[in-house]
């Protein structure tokens, strides 16, 4: 799953960009700066919120996975004539647009990890699991821990809504600050070829 924000010029844009926007008949070479740009900085943007959100991780005693590491990796830029295109990749990401409702695919229930044993893992990664159900309609993927004890892996869930992220992308004042480095290194290229 991907989820793709363009970035548009309007009229509040920067005196820099509004210039460089009336005098170019073909702006594909503008927008490539500006996606260029935009890609590095979400990139950026993503990294250091990775080192701020490791809540969940550090409340298990967990090492955190690297996931929006990992994903920060793959977001791309596109230029166009028409505009910038920045694209993410992964599920997390359609938080950015609004609520997510997960629901499992393969398997009949969601194993939310409980333990520090068990965050960033699969319930199949475990060979003495079993569903132990608690009241209420609970469910949890435990294991034996000696003396009648056990020890809850996993929360079994049918459904799992997550709420709204905006979060997971630079801001739009951040976006057009990379519009107008964009626009900034493509300006320099020209000064730089000579015009051409």
């Amino acid at each position: 799953m991907s989820l793709t924000i363009s970035v548009k010029t309007t009229d509040t844009a920067t005196p820099v960009l509004e210039r460089l926007q009336r005098a170019l008949t073909d702006r594909t070479k503008l927008n490539e700066h500006i996606a260029s740009a935009a890609e590095a900085g979400t990139r950026t943007y993503l990294r250091k919120i990775a080192q701020e959100r490791h809540g969940t991780a550090n409340r298990m005693g967990a090492t955190p996975t690297g996931y929006l590491v990992k994903r920060a990796e793959l977001v791309k830029g596109q230029g166009t004539k028409d505009g910038a295109v920045i694209t993410f990749t992964g599920a997390i990401f359609r938080r950015i647009a609004g609520p997510v409702t997960i629901r499992p695919k393969a398997k009949k229930m969601l194993a939310i990890p409980m333990r520090a044993e068990s965050y960033g893992k699969r319930p199949a990664q475990f060979n003495d699991l079993f569903v132990y159900r608690a009241g209420q309609g609970r469910a949890f993927l435990a294991r034996k821990a000696g003396e009648g004890r056990l020890h809850f892996y996993f929360l079994l869930k049918s459904v799992v809504t997550l709420p709204q992220d905006r979060t997971l992308a630079p801001s739009d004042e951040e976006y057009a600050k990379f519009s107008e480095e964009g626009a900034r290194a493509y300006l320099a290229s020209i000064e730089k070829s000579g015009g051409k």
